[in-house]
C-alpha cells in the first residue's frame, strides 16, 4: 500500500503531522495516568473535578483563536508542546498535592486549546487545495487513533512503569513533537491584526461568525447534533446493561465499535485520490451519525449494536474531516484560528448540553427509546443541513 501522496510529497506538512502522532500516544498514556492520580487522591469527586479542571478552558476557543490569528502559529505550537512538557515533567517528578495537579492540568489544557486552532488552521498554508482532505483525514486518523486506543494502552503502559513512568513518556513525546515542529515553515499573522487591540480581535471574530452563512450554520449545526449524538456517553451503558443484558465486555465492545467506525472512516478518506465535495460529505456525516444512534435504539443484541455505533463512528468521523475541509476552503486564513476555536467550543457546549439531556431523559425514557428519539432527531436536523449548507 501506497503512503498518501500529501506525506510522501509535503516535507512540512509529514513534520506537523508526525508531531501529531506522537503527542497524541503520550497524551493516552497521561491521561490514565492522571485519572488514577486523581482517584487515589479524592476518590470519583477527584475524577469529577479533574474532567472539569480539562474542559473548562476548552469554552475559551474564540479568545484562544484570537491568540491564534495575531501569531506566528508556528512558534505557538511549539511553545504550547513545551510549555505542555514543563506541567507534565512537573508533575511526574514531584507527585504534588492532588489541587496542584488539577491546576496543571488546567494549564495543559489551556494549551491544548490554544494549539487545536493553529494547527487547523494552519494546513491551508501547508497543504494545496486538492490534497487538504487526505491531510485532515490523517491528522483526524492520528486523533481517533489516540480516542479508541490511548486508553487501552496506557493502561498497560501504567501497568508496566506506574503513573509516573507513563507521564514521563508523555513529557518526552512533547519534546519530540516540539522538535518536529522545526521542520515546519514559518506561519505569521496578518498584518493588519498587529495593530488592532486583543479584544477588538476577539470581537471581529465573533461578528465574522455571526455574518458568515457557512460558519454560522456549521456552529449552530455542530452544537445541536454533539448535543444529540452525545449523550451515548451517558446512555450507551444502560443500553448495554439494561436493554441488551450485557456485562462490562458487552459495554465495551459497544464502544469499540464507535471507536473502529471512526477509524475506518479516516482511513478511507486518506486514500481517497478522486475530489469531494466537503458540504456533501458534512451532510452524509450528519445522516451516517443519526442512523446510528436510530439503529443502536434498535440492536436486538451486542453484536447489532456495535455495528450500529460502528455506523456512528463513520459518521463522526467523516464530520471532523468534513467541517475542517470546508471551513479551510471558505474562510479567509487570517480568521482561521477564531473560527477554529468558536466551533471547538461550540462542540464543548454540545457536550455538557448532551450530559443534561441524557440525564434527565433516561429519568422519563428507556435507554432504547432515549436512542431511537435521538437518532431521529439528528436525521431532521441533515434535511436542515443539507438546506442551509447548499444555501451557505
Amino acid at each position: 500500500m501506497r503512503l498518501p501522496a500529501v506525506l510522501v510529497q509535503n516535507s512540512a506538512f509529514r513534520a506537523l503531522w508526525l508531531s501529531r502522532v506522537i503527542s497524541f500516544a503520550g497524551d493516552g498514556a497521561a491521561s490514565v495516568a492522571l485519572v488514577l492520580l486523581a482517584a487515589d487522591a479524592a476518590g470519583p469527586a477527584g475524577v469529577s473535578l479533574l474532567l472539569l479542571a480539562q474542559a473548562v478552558p476548552r469554552f475559551f476557543g474564540p479568545v484562544a483563536g484570537a491568540v491564534v490569528d495575531r501569531v506566528d502559529q508556528r512558534r505557538l505550537m511549539r511553545l504550547c508542546e513545551l510549555g505542555q512538557l514543563g506541567l507534565v515533567a512537573v508533575i511526574a517528578v514531584t507527585l504534588p498535592p492532588f489541587p496542584v495537579v488539577l491546576a496543571l492540568a488546567a494549564g495543559m489544557s489551556v494549551l491544548v486549546t490554544l494549539f487545536t486552532p493553529a494547527g487547523r488552521s494552519s494546513v491551508p498554508a501547508l497543504v494545496a487545495s486538492d490534497q487538504r482532505l487526505s491531510a485532515n483525514a490523517l491528522l483526524g486518523l492520528a486523533h481517533n487513533l489516540e480516542l479508541a486506543l490511548g486508553g487501552l494502552l496506557g493502561g498497560a503502559l501504567v501497568a508496566a512503569v506506574g503513573v509516573r513512568g507513563a507521564l514521563t513518556l508523555d513529557a518526552a513525546t512533547f519534546a519530540v513533537s516540539a522538535l518536529l515542529l522545526v521542520f515546519v515553515p514559518r506561519l505569521p499573522p496578518h498584518e493588519g491584526h498587529r495593530a488592532e487591540a486583543f479584544f477588538a480581535t476577539v470581537r471581529g471574530g465573533l461578528v465574522y461568525a455571526r455574518t458568515a452563512p457557512v460558519v454560522r450554520t456549521l456552529a449552530i449545526a455542530i452544537f445541536v447534533i454533539v448535543a444529540l449524538a452525545g449523550i451515548d456517553n451517558v446512555a450507551l451503558v444502560f443500553v448495554a446493561r439494561e436493554t441488551l443484558g450485557a456485562g462490562p465486555d458487552g459495554y465495551g465492545i459497544l464502544v469499540a465499535g464507535f471507536g473502529v467506525g471512526m477509524i475506518l472512516a479516516a482511513g478511507a478518506l486518506v486514500f481517497r485520490r478522486r475530489p469531494l465535495d466537503p458540504v456533501r460529505l458534512t451532510v452524509i456525516a450528519t445522516g451516517l451519525s443519526g442512523i446510528g444512534n436510530l439503529a443502536t435504539g434498535l440492536a436486538p443484541n451486542v453484536a447489532a449494536g456495535a455495528a450500529a455505533q460502528g455506523v456512528g463512528g463513520v459518521g463522526n468521523g467523516f464530520q471532523n474531516v468534513a467541517t475542517d475541509t470546508l471551513l479551510q476552503e471558505r474562510v479567509p486564513r487570517e480568521m482561521l484560528g477564531r473560527v477554529f476555536g468558536l466551533i471547538g467550543t461550540a462542540a464543548q457546549v454540545g457536550q455538557v448540553a448532551a450530559l443534561a439531556i441524557a440525564a434527565v431523559a433516561l429519568e422519563f425514557f428507556s435507554p432504547r427509546a432515549v436512542f431511537v428519539v435521538s437518532g431521529a432527531a439528528i436525521l431532521v436536523v441533515t434535511g436542515l443541513l443539507g438546506r442551509m449548507l447548499s444555501r451557505a
